[in-house]
């Protein structure tokens, strides 16, 4: 379980942070290339989340690892809307009124809930499947009353 969770930090909150640190697409990047890019990490992040669902029987763990694939999703969808209103407006080249787009700003107000939830549910999936890990550890070594 440990190397699906290093796995969604990385695909996760990894692009989030960077993204954060760097401008985000009014930042150091193409914004025609930023959408796809992220779109790419949370389709990854699904995958993984997939995985580790079906790698685990504890409750918790699928149920805050479903409402995290919903809020990748949503991310998603947004990011998808986002794109369309940038490659309707320039493409590589469109400029910053992109972001007074009616398409554009309705997309955002599903993307940042979505990422922002994403951040908030990986906390509580990692604590969650720690808890679980560390359970399933104790148990393994203690001994056996047969």
């Amino acid at each position: 379980m440990a190397p699906r969770l290093f796995a969604l930090w990385a695909l996760i909150a990894g692009p989030f942070w960077f993204s954060a640190a760097t401008g985000g697409p009014d930042g150091l990047h193409l914004h025609a290339v930023f959408h796809p890019v992220y779109i790419s990490f949370a389709v990854g992040a699904i995958l993984v989340l997939l995985g580790l669902r079906s790698a685990t029987s504890s409750r918790a763990v699928r149920g805050l690892t479903l409402a995290l694939v919903i809020a990748q999703a949503a991310a998603i969808a947004g990011q998808v809307g986002e794109e369309i209103a940038v490659l309707q407006h320039g493409g590589l080249s469109a400029g910053k009124e992109v972001f007074e787009n009616p398409l554009h700003m309705t997309s955002a107000w599903v993307t940042i809930p979505g990422l922002l939830a994403s951040q908030i549910l990986l906390i509580a999936v990692t604590i969650a499947a720690v808890l679980v890990m560390r359970a399933e550890h104790r148990l393994a070594a203690a001994p056996s009353h047969v």
